[in-house]
């Protein structure tokens, strides 16, 4: 479970009005510092981060607006470029100055050399708002690339707290889940592909869950009181919002809505000692402004778990459920460590949506009290949820009389197929297999199977069942009883034959 990692560390002192002294920490540097002043001040910063909400979601734009946004060169021909994230974050890797921008090619330089992923740390003190807020994920080389789009490099956010992180789930432990539903704005197609998105993970042994929804307050408040079945992880998905300073999420109240701001939030999830991350599929949960930087959802429940989840942006409903699919099967299916699996689900968006929603997502980590390169290089490797990567479930064909049974599961929905396929060059029909002789931990629903024809050589439709094997299963017999008519003599046959399960890693 190591992992080739480097950690570059940058911590952020104020200095001054959208000006801040950077102490930089890696292990292959002595210790550096440097200036750096936000290239849009605290009072154009909201406009810049609306030009790339916009991105996202079509608003309006005051003529004010447009007249900074023209400033900055982010608006052209009435309308926002669409190359508004290269300009920014250009920009932004610019601000480091000369000093800045060579620590960082040193750094990286070494770990390319090294064949090291590269970890980005900023970290914040609580009254580091107006620069926490700034689109740090967009970094960019000037006509070069982004830095968090190449080999596995990652960035995370930090506010500085002196909290020690949780240790990962005991090997073989499953994280249980509590996902957030709210009613309110929500359609119900919304709602059923994310509860399928967490049954799909459950069948694939990675997790167990529960949903509450509709949500309202006191349903979730009732929840995290419960002594047992206590979340490891929170999972939101619905609408949030940041507005006079401070993060919400929407709840359900009757026919109607009601507004939870991150303190309210933060303070029912302090009473449970078992949630190590949070999960927000919600516009703007991760958006600070400037002012007090514990208003924003995911800084502030970062000051009460491990790690944070959240959107600094609008959010598309086919981006966020992309990203979440491959989060959660980077980190609860192959045991990635955090960080690892955020940069592998932004890659997803930006290679297969439209290049506007990968950055939106940021990811906040409590830091550890003593914090140097060495613990830095620690932490980097060791983030994870889980300790090992949920096995495979393996059945090697069986071979049944004339037919060989096959039995498999997609590994990104995780529903079982049953096939047969001819073996010895015959036309069969009426084909019924029987699973029978089973084990106490494993189950097969459903136990019989009908299967109309298979032609000569060929295989036959999936069948869809489920298949869920205990842990101690490695090795256990499951027996195929199954007839089928032969469709050149007319004869009915009856075979029997055994399968024996393994386990595997995920590919």
């Amino acid at each position: 479970m190591t992992e080739r990692s480097l950690s570059l560390t940058l911590n952020f002192a104020p200095n001054g009005n959208d000006a801040a002294t950077i102490f930089w920490l890696s292990e292959v540097l002595d210790g550096a510092v440097s200036t750096f002043v936000s290239p849009y001040p605290a009072a154009d910063l909201p406009t810049v981060i609306k030009a790339l909400d916009m991105l996202q979601k079509p608003q309006p734009l005051s003529t004010a607006e447009a007249a900074v946004l023209e400033r900055y060169g982010l608006f052209e021909n009435g309308a926002v470029r669409r190359d508004a994230p290269v300009i920014v974050g250009e920009t932004l890797y610019q601000a480091f100055g000369t000093r800045g921008m060579e620590l960082i090619e040193r750094v990286q330089g070494h770990a390319r050399n090294a064949g090291q992923r590269l970890n980005y740390i900023l970290r914040f003190t609580p009254d580091c708002a107006g620069l926490a807020a700034l689109p740090w994920e967009l970094l960019r080389r000037p006509n070069r690339d982004y830095l968090l789009l190449g080999a596995d490099d990652s960035c995370e956010r930090s506010v500085v707290f002196g909290e020690p992180p949780s240790p990962p789930l005991a090997d073989g432990q499953l994280p249980h889940v509590l996902v957030l539903l709210p009613h309110f704005s929500v359609d119900e197609a919304e709602r059923s592909a994310r509860i399928e998105l967490f049954a799909a993970l459950q069948r694939r042994g990675a997790l167990t869950f529960d949903v509450l929804s509709p949500l309202t307050t006191t349903v979730f408040a009732d929840y995290m009181l419960r002594p047992s079945k206590q979340p490891h992880i929170i999972h939101y998905a619905g609408h949030g919002a940041y507005r006079d300073q401070k993060g919400w999420l929407l709840f359900d109240e009757g026919n109607g809505k009601r507004l939870v701001n991150a303190e309210q939030f933060s303070a029912t999830i302090a009473q449970s000692k078992s949630v190590s991350l949070a999960v927000f599929e919600a516009c703007h949960s991760a958006m600070v402004a400037a002012g007090e930087l514990l208003t924003g959802i995911a800084p502030a429940l970062s000051y009460t778990i491990d790690a944070v989840v959240a959107m600094q942006l609008t959010v598309r409903s086919a981006a966020a459920r992309r990203f979440i699919e491959v989060l959660y099967d980077q980190l609860l299916v192959r045991a990635q460590p955090l960080r690892v699996a955020v940069a592998q689900a932004r890659r997803a968006l930006f290679l297969d949506q439209d290049q506007s929603s990968w950055y939106v997502p940021v990811l906040y980590m409590r830091v550890p009290p003593r914090f140097t390169p060495a613990t830095a290089a620690l932490e980097a490797g060791t983030r994870r949820i889980v300790a090992q990567p949920v096995r495979r479930v393996v059945l090697p064909p069986v071979p049944v009389g004339k037919l060989e049974v096959l039995l498999a599961q997609d590994q990104k929905s995780g529903h079982w197929q049953l096939q047969v396929r001819s073996r010895e060059g015959e036309e069969l029909e009426l084909i019924t297999v029987s699973v029978t002789h089973l084990p106490p931990n494993i189950q097969f629903h459903p136990p019989v199977v009908r299967i109309p024809r298979v032609l000569a050589d060929q295989i036959s439709p999936p069948e869809y069942v489920n298949l869920a094997a205990g842990a101690g299963s490695d090795g256990a017999r499951m027996v195929f009883e199954v007839t089928y008519r032969v469709v050149r003599t007319g004869r009915m046959e009856r075979h029997r034959g055994v399968g024996f399960i393994q386990y595997a890693n995920p590919e």
